[in-house]
Order: C-alpha cells, then structure tokens, then sequence
C-alpha cells in the first residue's frame, strides 16, 4: 500500500502516513487525491485527538505505480491509530 513519512512538525510529525489532505474544513471528499487513478470511496473514519475530532473521508484505489509502498501486514503495525482505522476500512 502506498505510505508516506509525515513532516517533522505539525500533528502526527515524523510518523508513517496515508496520502491524504491537509484535514481542512475546506477540503471536499474526491477534491484533492494525490495521484490520478480510478477512485473508489471506502467510508468515513471518525478520530478523537485531544484537542479536536476529526472525520474524514476514506477513498482507495488499485494500481498506483508511484510512491513509498509498505506491505499491508506491515503498515497496520507501524500506523497511527487514526490510519489504522482508515486502513481497516479498506483492507476488511
């Protein structure tokens, strides 16, 4: 699966991520993917942090030939929990 390493600073700073946006009000569900590909939307994914909750929108695709890749097994133990419940959305 397709992985990143989010910045140093800033919420989540320097651990393994999914693409994703920057969790803006403004940002729209099928606005802002990463790469062109064949989007399919796998639900939402609602996280309590201490100072906010987040809900966002969960969308997946196959075949991205671009990126960090981590395998599945892998990423499930090395995620955030809010990544984590996004991955299981999609993996299950």
């Amino acid at each position: 699966m397709r992985t990143e390493r989010r910045p140093a600073k800033g919420l989540l700073g320097g651990m393994l991520g999914l693409p994703g946006s920057d969790w803006t009000e403004q940002d729209l569900p099928g606005t802002d993917f990463p790469v062109s590909e064949d989007w399919k939307s796998a639900g939402q994914v609602r996280h309590v942090f201490t100072h906010f909750s987040l809900e966002l929108t969960v969308w997946h695709s196959t075949g991205c030939a671009t990126g960090t890749f981590t395998p599945v097994e892998e990423a499930a133990k090395a995620l955030p929990s809010v990544f984590a419940k996004a991955l299981a959305l999609v993996v299950n």
